[in-house]
């Protein structure tokens, strides 16, 4: 459960998003979810990892950081009148580890066999 906290203050977050060798993940997704699993904030880091954003939402929330190839990564987080207003989020992104099925290509040419209604006469 969340509340808008419309006279409250407003909470400043940033960050950044690295792979486990510390290099920047960049345009990975991070979203701030409810407690109904609702989106209620999303923003991108920028091609350096980087990202910032505000809110003034109060209550008990799941923030998710995810892009393709990674894991996704969440932590929960809550807000209030008392909270800092400014928290720092670094995100550590594990690669995701995918199994594909074996595909078998060959190079059989397909044969195409049409019947032509037509009747050629050949001169001789």
């Amino acid at each position: 459960m969340f509340t808008l906290n419309l006279q409250g203050q407003t909470i400043s977050f940033k960050g950044s998003v690295k792979d486990l060798d510390s290099n920047p993940v960049p345009f990975a997704s991070i979203s701030l979810k409810n407690g109904s699993n609702s989106i209620v904030l999303h923003t991108f880091a920028d091609s350096k990892g980087i990202f910032s954003f505000k809110t003034d939402l109060t209550g008990r929330f799941l923030i998710s950081c995810k892009s393709l190839g990674f894991e996704e990564s969440t932590e929960y987080i809550t807000l209030d009148k008392n909270s800092e207003p400014s928290k720092v989020l670094n995100f550590l992104l594990k690669e995701k580890t995918m199994v594909l099925n074996e595909i078998v290509a060959n190079n059989s040419p397909r044969v195409v066999r049409k019947k032509i209604p037509y009747l050629i006469k050949l001169s001789t």
